[in-house]
């Protein structure tokens, strides 16, 4: 995305932050592959760390040099993605976000 856009778009900066690695995504594939007779239909991919959009921006600019976006609210907002249902298949999150 363009920076000009990603700093318009509407953000809380108590909001939560939902990723997930590319690597992650990959091995969850081979493991819903690997045990697809006893796997459910859908699984959340998502890392269990979820930061603060606050602490996650924070920390990106830090380490790459970036400016931090501006947040347009700080209203606490919990939309959280749980994506532990896929460890049944004996998969573990390898990558932080």
């Amino acid at each position: 995305l363009h920076t000009a856009y990603r700093r318009q778009r509407q953000m809380c900066i108590r909001d939560r932050v939902n990723m997930v690695h590319q690597q992650d995504v990959i091995n969850a594939i081979f493991a819903v592959i690997a045990h697809w007779q006893v796997g459910q239909n859908i699984y959340n991919i998502v890392n269990p760390e979820h930061p603060t959009k606050a602490d996650y921006y924070a920390l990106k600019c830090k380490q790459h040099g970036g400016e931090m976006p501006k947040f347009t609210s700080d209203e606490k907002a919990e939309r959280k993605v749980i994506g532990s249902a896929i460890e049944a298949l004996d998969f573990t999150y390898q990558y932080g976000i």
